[in-house]
C-alpha cells in the first residue's frame, strides 16, 4: 500500500473512532423515563410562537412547521418534578439538550446545549419537529444544568 492510502485510513478509522464517541455521549443524556402531560413548545424565527402541547405517555410531542428555526421550551417549568432532558428530532438531525431542574423559575425553560446557548431545530423547507422529553440519568452529567432564572422584579 501506498503511504497516501495508509493516511486515508487512518483518518477514516480516527473519524470513525470520534463520531462513536459522540454518539455515546448522546446516548447517555437520554436515558431514563418518558415524561408525559408536560406541555412543550416551540418559538419560532419567523412565525413567532407554536402553540405548545402535553407530551403523549411516550413523552413525545410532535409539530408541523413552516421553514424556519425553532427553539424547543417546556412551558411551564414548574410543573416538572424530575430534571429533564430533550431529544429533538428534525429529520435524520438529532439534538439532546442538557438537563433542566425541576421547579425553579417560573414560565417557560429553553433547551440548552453544550454550548451554553439555546438548541434550535432548523427545518429549511418546512416539516415535522418530534420532540421527547425524559428524566434525565442519574450519575455524572456531561453537562452543567439548566435552572431557570427568575425575572427581575419577581420573587
Amino acid at each position: 500500500m501506498t503511504r497516501i492510502l495508509k493516511r486515508r485510513m487512518i483518518a477514516r478509522s480516527a473519524a470513525v473512532a470520534v463520531v462513536g464517541m459522540m454518539l455515546m455521549g448522546v446516548g447517555q443524556s437520554t436515558q431514563g423515563v418518558p415524561i408525559s402531560g408536560t406541555d412543550v413548545g416551540l418559538e419560532g424565527e419567523p412565525g413567532g410562537v407554536v402553540a405548545p402541547m402535553p407530551t403523549n405517555d411516550a413523552g413525545q410531542a410532535s409539530f408541523t412547521v413552516g421553514p424556519g428555526r425553532y427553539a424547543v421550551a417546556i412551558w411551564n417549568v414548574q410543573s416538572l418534578g424530575v430534571p429533564a432532558v430533550a431529544r429533538i428530532e428534525v429529520g435524520r438531525t438529532v439534538l439532546t439538550s442538557a438537563p433542566i431542574l425541576p421547579g425553579q423559575g417560573r414560565g417557560r425553560a429553553y433547551f440548552m446545549g453544550p454550548d451554553g446557548r439555546r438548541l434550535v431545530a432548523v427545518v429549511p423547507g418546512g416539516g415535522r419537529i418530534r420532540v421527547t422529553l425524559t428524566e434525565a440519568a442519574s450519575g455524572p452529567r456531561p453537562w452543567t444544568p439548566v435552572v431557570p432564572r427568575p425575572r427581575e422584579g419577581r420573587s
